[in-house]
């Protein structure tokens, strides 16, 4: 009885101490979005606090660095996909609510949105000109019709594009 109130409690809201007890403790990832009520997020997982609280948590300790970095270049994919306004991105990572504006360049999440913001604009320019709209996006669906076909991985495809090895601090995205 006291572990489903316990369940029940913790998936409100995980603090950040208590996400860094599970990475220390190496739980199963299964076990850490029950808790966090993530396991029926759905299409709205990049979307719950909880998940980026996971990431953000996960990116401090060294063992799993990789995978967060991983997570929240994917992250900022689909953000990218949807098109999602970087004002609210902005308000997401909770950067309007910084007292002192000369921190927010300390913050991870202020690089985060500005390379969002920055993939974002590319993107849109890119698809947005008339000489290389079409191009772009005949490229990328035939990239990705390709991969399909061929039955390519995504950890196969991040192989053949040399980013399985990258750190944090080698990944593009991350450091402009």
């Amino acid at each position: 009885m006291t572990e489903k109130l316990k369940a029940v409690i913790m998936r409100w809201d995980a603090k950040p101490k208590t996400i860094k007890r599970w990475l220390q403790k190496e739980k199963n990832p299964v076990w850490a979005f029950h808790r966090m009520d993530l396991e029926n997020a759905g299409d709205d997982l990049f979307e719950k606090k909880q998940f980026k609280k996971l990431i953000q948590q996960a990116k401090r300790n060294p063992e799993t660095t990789s995978l967060a970095t991983h997570l929240q270049g994917e992250l900022t994919q689909y953000w990218i996909t949807m098109k999602k306004d970087p004002g609210e991105i902005y308000r997401k990572f909770q950067l309007d609510e910084i007292q002192s504006k000369k921190d927010i360049f300390n913050k991870p999440e202020f690089a985060a949105w500005v390379n969002y913001a920055d993939q974002l604009n590319f993107t849109l320019a890119v698809k947005k000109m008339d000489g290389t709209r079409n191009v772009a996006n005949s490229v990328e669906d035939d990239v990705l019709r390709f991969w399909v076909k061929s039955g390519k991985t995504p950890d196969k495809t991040l192989v053949d594009l040399r980013l399985d090895k990258i750190t944090s601090m080698d990944n593009p995205m991350w450091n402009p």
